[in-house]
């Protein structure tokens, strides 16, 4: 299974797309240029920095606290009803939202 960086801060949005079937590709990794980065269908934290908040509780939190973020996007078995793999964006980083600059980088 690949991993795939996000290197540029994100926003995770819901896209409102549900599915019975899993997953259910509902998190937009947006950039700060508005740009779709990935679609995923999990999110969660790595570390001890909110392990308990996951998906949409996750997405709520960093929108709510004016938080963008830096992780990383890699697969995982949805479970047996599944047609595809899931795909889970690890947040690794938060970065206040003042610091990110309209072309996705960080302010020196």
């Amino acid at each position: 299974m690949a991993t795939t960086l996000i290197t540029q801060p994100v926003d995770i949005r819901d896209n409102g797309v549900r599915s019975f079937i899993p997953p259910s590709f509902c998190f937009e990794l947006v950039a700060a240029t508005g740009e779709i980065l990935d679609v995923v269908s999990a999110v969660g934290f790595r570390g001890r920095d909110h392990p308990d908040l996951t998906d949409f509780e996750a997405a709520n939190h960093l929108a709510k606290n004016g938080l963008m973020s830096l992780g990383e996007v890699s697969e995982y078995d949805a479970g047996r009803e599944s047609r595809e793999a899931g795909r889970r964006y690890t947040v690794t980083e938060v970065i206040p939202r003042g610091r990110v600059v309209q072309d996705g980088g960080d302010r020196p």
